[in-house]
């Protein structure tokens, strides 16, 4: 566990966390979501999104914040915890709710806390444009059947979510996979820029950079 520790992106993702929390005098549950909802790295810095050092990776199906001295609790929604956070009165349930036998609302609508406004943004729906091409790539990468995809694709890849390194990790492995070893070569030298969150990944990029020019050495 300690070694998994050290070596995962939780240890960022942690500085990251106390970052935030350190630029708040106090931290009221408004805060703690957009805290939860934060997609940028250390010292604010884009590291695209999506990014597993991110405290908000776009994976995440919930998050929960608790008032436990107020008895409230706020639940996110979809999509990624960027909906709205629906807010929970726990003693309608711990004191008029025995076995839940009577109806009654404990969503508190006052208290919800609105979406994040990145649902609508111009960089969310170059996300939503990156998830797919994501696919349309890692697709033909695992096909036994490889073939070059349409010319524009890969520019509009990059285009989509230029700063995180897992767009040109799979950019090399297409361009190897259908034998431009130049062009990837040139995306496995430009994720080794970006922030990596894990040593196989990075480990993966160095050895097959390595393979690459020592082939061309040899041609």
């Amino acid at each position: 566990n300690i070694e998994n520790i050290e070596t995962s992106d939780s240890p960022y993702r942690y500085e990251r966390m106390k970052e935030l929390i350190d630029r708040q005098e106090t931290i009221n549950p408004t805060k703690m979501a957009a805290i939860l909802r934060d997609k940028a790295g250390l010292g604010d810095i884009n590291i695209g999104l999506g990014n597993q050092k991110t405290i908000n990776q776009l994976i995440a199906h919930h998050s929960i914040i608790f008032k436990p001295g107020q008895q409230l609790v706020w639940v996110s929604t979809k999509p990624w915890q960027l909906g709205p956070y629906v807010a929970y009165d726990l003693s309608v349930i711990f004191k008029d709710l025995p076995g839940l036998k009577k109806d009654s609302s404990i969503i508190v609508d006052s208290l919800t806390i609105p979406g994040d406004k990145f649902l609508h943004s111009r960089l969310y729906k170059e996300f939503l444009a990156y998830t797919k091409l994501k696919c349309i790539f890692k697709k033909m990468i695992s096909s036994d059947d490889p073939k070059e995809l349409d010319k524009h694709l890969p520019k509009k890849f990059m285009e989509s979510n230029p700063e995180l390194y897992l767009v040109y990790y799979i950019l090399g492995d297409y361009w190897r996979k259908i034998g431009r070893l130049e062009k990837a070569l040139e995306s496995y030298e430009i994720a080794l820029t970006k922030e990596i969150p894990y040593n196989a990944d990075l480990d993966d990029i160095k050895a097959k950079t390595e393979l690459i020019k020592a082939d061309r050495q040899q041609k």
